[in-house]
């Protein structure tokens, strides 16, 4: 029996059918986000190969089950100290109070030269006021020191606004209430050789803020928001504005909870340290973040951590790019414009409502996170790429929607569709698919409607768990809707692509085995087909990917696939792998072309320089 299933997805209509029930659930808003399922933040999280139930614990104690089964990876987390909450100032804080072009000070541990507060010794500091060119400098050796920023306006013409220079960390807490405003020049004062620093606020020590206010970043410069070592965000409100990266750590970014709003010309959230294990890591509990980025929304060199948290993200390059591992958990991400989606060697989506809009690839795991796998010889981006089975997707849970002028998902190694609803609004162009794989997509839950060009298509695996159904519609335009009907006429589900299509793909819509379906598309009928193995076909598709396994197959246009594409007069050998020329024109070590005895140099076109083409466009008959 079909679940009801209410997807908020951009879509032109999606309608599923309870045929037992005789109820009907649909979804057309059209509006390109998704709907958010509840949120958590947690503390802890990992994922192991035998790995069945995961808790991640949050601040107050609650726990949430988070279900990863036989992921392929390990990762770690960071650890959540105390000492990042919000506490009051003690008694004996220190107070700098700002005036423009001077400085008052009542308490001991800071001195004040000119426009600049210089703080040398462990405390705390409540901070207020204003100053038109100065700077609060922070040079306390290997102790920690504590600013408390109640209603800060603060402008360095020539470097950072505030400048830790030497500490064992440094807390930022915004003051309940406080608006605090930072910036700088377009051009810093740096001594001879040095790039650094580089941001309106910049820690060379672990740099923690907290509190309730509310931080206001420009950045003429460079980076709004940076630290040499961990920077960590507890809660408070953000805005930034920076020429370069918003908030960039080193062995960390970590973000647990807070309203953030980035414009930015580089990188929106980014960690760099790919040196030491462990670190490098972009971690998030909660927040709600609207980042408008020139480069990739969210980076990291190594892992992405996503455990809660509602984005609005406008990209660029990449909305989320990780090196290595990229996990989205209890969260809702809309990336309403990218260059690629969501990228990763290994990308992991679960119990998450996404929506993402590509320029290129909606969803990809790539990258060289292992050695290639040379034997499966798959086409991918219009060539012949070699599999990595080091590159995983999974998908698991909650609802995923992808509108993508590339390859909708793609992997260069496997696709795993443990559950949740899966929708794609693929390619137009004949070069690219809604899926994407190098080895193997295996589907064992869950529902997938994928609608897209049909000259590179790959289904689902034939170890999947469940049915697919691929529709080869010819030639369609947007909002031509597709149904497909059981034995006795009703409808089991039907789909309304927003872009051209070819080819539809509906899988785990609870179809039988032996069971005959029909398919039409804008009225016409299609044509039938009995469910025999995973994938099955109704019309003429002709596309790379055959039903199952990531092997190249061609449809023979009777609902069959043939497994292998083979040229005519015998050009291709046994193996499948390599394309000899007649003739012998190619001798053993393959990589020199002889040509033949008549061959005359002089008959080659105008445009050709011995042989090589000079870039012009050449038609050639055979």
């Amino acid at each position: 029996m079909l679940k009801k299933r209410l997807l908020a997805l951009s879509m032109a209509g999606i309608m599923v059918m309870n045929t037992a029930c005789g109820s009907t659930v649909s979804a057309s808003d059209g509006s390109g986000t998704a709907q958010k399922r509840g949120s958590s933040t947690q503390k802890t999280v990992s994922a192991t190969d035998d790995a069945e139930d995961v808790d991640t614990t949050s601040s107050d104690g609650d726990t949430a089950d988070i279900k990863l089964s036989n992921r392929s990876y390990s990762v770690s987390y960071p650890e959540y100290k105390d000492n990042y909450d919000y506490r009051e100032a003690g008694e004996d804080a220190t107070f700098i109070t700002l005036s423009g072009g001077s400085i008052s000070i009542s308490g001991s541990g800071a001195q004040a030269d000119s426009t600049t507060v210089t703080i040398t010794q462990k405390g705390d500091y409540v901070i207020s006021g204003s100053l038109d060119n100065g700077q609060l400098l922070v040079d306390s050796g290997e102790e920690a020191v504590h600013l408390f920023l109640d209603g800060v306006s603060l402008n360095n013409d020539n470097g950072p606004a505030i400048y830790v220079k030497s500490a064992k960390n440094v807390y930022l807490s915004l003051e309940e209430g406080s608006v605090n405003s930072f910036s700088d020049g377009a051009e810093y004062e740096l001594e001879e050789g040095e790039d650094e620093p580089d941001a309106v606020i910049f820690s060379k020590a672990d740099l923690i803020i907290n509190g309730s206010g509310t931080l206001k970043i420009n950045a003429d410069y460079a980076c709004g928001i940076r630290s040499k070592d961990d920077l960590v965000i507890r809660s408070g409100n953000y805005e930034i504005e920076s020429v370069d990266d918003a908030l960039k750590g080193k062995d960390l970014l970590a973000v647990y909870d807070g309203d953030i709003s980035i414009t930015c010309g580089g990188k929106g959230l980014v960690s760099t340290n790919s040196e030491e294990e462990g670190k490098g890591i972009v971690y998030v509990e909660g927040g709600n973040f609207k980042i408008h980025s020139g480069d990739d929304a969210m980076h990291s060199n190594t892992n992405i951590l996503i455990l809660g948290g509602e984005f609005d993200i406008e990209s660029q390059d990449d909305g989320i790019h990780a090196d290595n591992v990229c996990l989205v958990y209890n969260s809702s991400v809309n990336i309403s414009k990218s260059y690629e989606g969501i990228e990763g060697s290994i990308v992991d989506l679960a119990a998450s409502n996404i929506s993402v809009y590509a320029d290129d690839d909606g969803v990809n795991a790539a990258g060289d996170s292992g050695e290639a796998d040379t034997s499966q010889n798959n086409m991918g981006r219009g060539g012949f790429m070699d599999a990595n089975a080091d590159n995983i997707i999974y998908i698991d849970g909650g609802s995923v929607y992808v509108n993508a002028k590339g390859d909708g998902i793609d992997s260069n190694g496997y696709i795993y569709i443990c559950g949740g609803d899966t929708v794609v609004d693929g390619p137009e162009n004949d070069g690219n698919g809604f899926f994407d794989y190098g080895i193997d997509c295996v589907m064992s839950g869950g529902t997938v409607i994928a609608a897209g060009s049909s000259g590179m298509l790959q289904s689902i695996g034939e170890g999947s768990d469940v049915y697919a159904l691929v529709a080869g519609t010819g030639s369609q335009k947007a909002g031509t809707e597709v149904v497909i009907s059981d034995a006795d006429g009703n409808e089991v589900v039907s789909y309304t692509p927003s872009k051209s299509f070819s080819a539809v793909l509906f899988a785990g819509f609870d179809f039988t085995k032996g069971s005959t379906y029909t398919a039409s598309a804008g009225g016409t009928e299609l044509g039938s087909v009995s469910i025999s193995g995973a994938s099955n076909t109704i019309g003429n598709v002709g596309g790379f990917g055959g039903g199952g396994g990531g092997r190249g197959g061609f449809n023979r246009g009777d609902g069959t696939q043939d497994g292998t594409m083979t040229p005519p007069d015998g050009n291709m050998p046994g193996n499948g792998r390599q394309m000899t020329p007649p003739d012998g024109r190619m001798p053993d070590n393959g990589e020199e072309m002889i040509p033949p005895e008549d061959f005359d140099p002089s008959k080659l076109p105008e445009d050709s320089e011995n042989g090589r083409r000079s870039g012009k466009k050449q038609t050639t008959t055979l």
